[in-house]
């Protein structure tokens, strides 16, 4: 979209649609795929995909002159994997193997993690609404 133009993509990596973001935050390269909800995924389905994201983004920064990027991929899925709940630690090795701190969150924790700091700052304010009206007493 800026201009810059890659001349060795595979035919795989220019039919793949990037409905990706990234960010770069203290050095790092944040990709991150938000799956629908109500999509079953398999460990070798995020495998594929996010070495092919963290192979294109390599390929963007390499012309860009940035040779040893920082890279994490974050899947947000809904369903967990059946490779997930039948052996939990083959898909953090999957994961570690896109790329180092790559990962899977799941809608309910983020939920849950929202709705938990949201509870903490209702109460944090409550706490000042009432610390206010005994100043305001005095």
């Amino acid at each position: 979209n800026e201009g810059l133009i890659i001349e060795d993509w595979s035919e795989k990596e220019k039919l793949g649609r990037l409905d990706i973001t990234y960010k770069t935050h203290a050095g790092k390269h944040m990709i991150i795929e938000l799956k629908r909800a109500d999509r079953k995924l398999s460990a070798v389905e995020v495998f594929e995909q996010g070495k092919l994201y963290v192979k294109k983004l390599k390929k963007v920064l390499a012309a860009q002159g940035e040779t040893t990027p920082n890279v994490e991929v974050i899947f947000v899925i809904g369903k967990p994997m059946d490779d997930e709940l039948q052996e939990p630690g083959s898909v953090k090795h999957i994961m570690e193997a896109i790329s180092p701190g790559s990962r899977i969150v799941h809608y309910d924790s983020l939920i849950k993690g929202a709705m938990n700091a949201y509870g903490e700052y209702l109460q944090k304010n409550m706490d000042v609404k009432k610390f206010a009206e005994i100043v305001n007493n005095i």
